[in-house]
């Protein structure tokens, strides 16, 4: 069971960051910054509970195309919450949240 759930797309994409971001620290690449690490937890925490409350748990929307992103996305997995493709965000979704979220966190804090 666990290996299935590492390879999910996103599970498997987020190993392959830790992973690439702890080898660029043990080759020196990279500083780790705790301070930073732990704010990068509760924003993702936030912007996770947000999107889930906010956007997954809103109305069904009355445009056909964005409805069916929405069943896609979150409603589906309340029909068959054992479906891993349906437990975790697609890859076509989270990359550029993700790259967007970054963005503005690096403006933000100038990094």
């Amino acid at each position: 069971m666990l290996l299935v759930f590492c390879r999910h797309g996103g599970v498997a994409a987020l190993l392959a960051a830790v992973a690439a971001e702890t080898l660029l620290w043990l080759f020196g690449v990279v500083a780790l910054q705790p301070a930073l690490i732990l704010v990068g937890a509760l924003l993702f925490y936030l912007s996770e509970y947000g999107m889930h409350r906010f956007a997954f748990h809103s109305p069904p929307l009355s445009w056909p195309p964005a409805r069916k992103l929405q069943h896609r996305l979150h409603y589906d997995h309340h029909v068959e919450p054992s479906r891993l493709d349906l437990l975790f965000l697609p890859l076509w979704f989270l990359v550029p949240n993700l790259a967007l979220a970054a963005g503005l966190f690096a403006l933000a804090f100038g990094i």
